[in-house]
């Protein structure tokens, strides 16, 4: 099965980074391609596989932190078969919201 191995300086930055954002790329009824955090990629492969379709999704109380997470998740099955699942945390859009906010009133 394909496997994304990234650079070691890659990896350690994704790895170094707040876990506001989550992705997992899976073939189709496979093996996760790519995932961060590696939690999340086993989480989605007991998901059905993504449709051709947006389909958006929440989870709650995930990872080490507990937090929520808003998501979309989308498919491929003529070309890639590959299934695409990216989510922000709840808490960090609601920081940005109250940046942006306190921002437009300056």
């Amino acid at each position: 099965m394909p496997r994304l191995d990234l650079p070691p300086r890659l990896a350690a930055s994704y790895e170094a980074a707040s876990d506001s954002d989550i992705f997992a790329i899976r073939r189709l009824a496979a093996e996760i391609v790519a995932a961060s955090p590696p939690t999340f990629g086993e989480l989605v492969m007991g998901w059905p596989d993504a449709t051709d379709s947006p389909n958006h999704f929440r989870i709650r109380d995930f990872g080490a932190g507990s937090q929520d997470y808003y998501g979309m998740s989308l498919g491929r099955t003529a070309s890639s078969g590959a299934s695409v699942w990216v989510a922000r945390s709840a808490a960090a859009d609601a920081l940005m919201y109250s940046l942006l906010r306190n921002s437009s009133t300056m």
